[in-house]
């Protein structure tokens, strides 16, 4: 693969999480799920939880849903894609979130998150995410 084939993905990707950004601010979860390839096989290993199946993910979005009142910021201030074949690649970024809950309180969290991407005919889709988040201070 060339670098011009390379910085194509790059740029594809980092549209998407653009997208992916916005969505979240909009408190449009049915969106961001689009983004996801929720089979079988999807897993996530989210702050020492390991979840596989596409199902619990939509599960654990629904519950987020009913929590996040609204996001008055996200974004992600270091990103960075890194294309492992045509079909493959990793995102590994910093992203900081304000959002106040249902119960009106008002949360600021800071993570560190990677993603696996697979190209499929519909698009770049996240078949596997990890991460950590703790409260900022």
């Amino acid at each position: 693969m060339n670098p011009e084939e390379k910085a194509e993905i790059k740029a594809t990707i980092t549209e998407l999480f653009d997208t992916i950004t916005a969505e979240i601010l909009a408190l449009d979860f049915e969106g961001l799920l689009s983004h996801y390839k929720l089979d079988e096989n999807f897993s996530t290993i989210m702050d020492g939880v390991i979840t596989i199946g596409g199902d619990t993910v939509k599960e654990r979005v629904d519950e987020s849903s009913d929590y996040i009142k609204e996001f008055i910021h996200f974004e992600f201030p270091d990103f960075h894609v890194i294309v492992l074949d045509r079909d493959l690649a990793l995102v590994m970024g910093l992203f900081d979130e304000i959002y106040v809950t249902s119960t009106d309180d008002t949360l600021r969290i800071n993570a560190t998150n990677s993603y696996l991407l697979q190209l499929e005919d519909t698009g770049w889709k996240i078949s596997h995410a990890t991460g950590m988040h703790k409260m900022a201070e």
